[in-house]
């Protein structure tokens, strides 16, 4: 064995289900993280250049394509089955 294969460790790839589980225990911060193809990703506090950007975006995607078609800060549910690496949070989502 290699000293770099003695180093190599394998990566945990977490499912939507490991992270309701760290919420349910009480893990430290566990509501700010977003599960992203398998990886655990600590989401960015909103601040005012943030909040300025999506709103501005925000109207010129409305102009586009109507308001009816444009969700701030929407929910999205994909079952765990059809994805289970997976469960973004978007700021804005485009609907037809």
């Amino acid at each position: 064995m290699s000293f770099v294969s003695a180093l190599e460790t394998t990566r945990k790839i977490w499912t939507r289900e490991d992270t309701r589980l760290l919420v349910e225990l009480g893990f430290p911060n566990a509501e700010k993280l977003e599960l992203i193809d398998g990886e655990l990703i600590q989401r960015m506090g909103k601040k005012q250049p943030h909040m300025l950007w999506q709103n501005l975006l925000q109207e010129c995607l409305r102009s586009l394509f109507g308001p009816e078609h444009v969700q701030a800060e929407p929910s999205i549910y994909v079952s765990a089955e059809d994805n289970p690496v997976n469960e973004p949070e978007p700021d804005l989502i485009v609907t037809t």
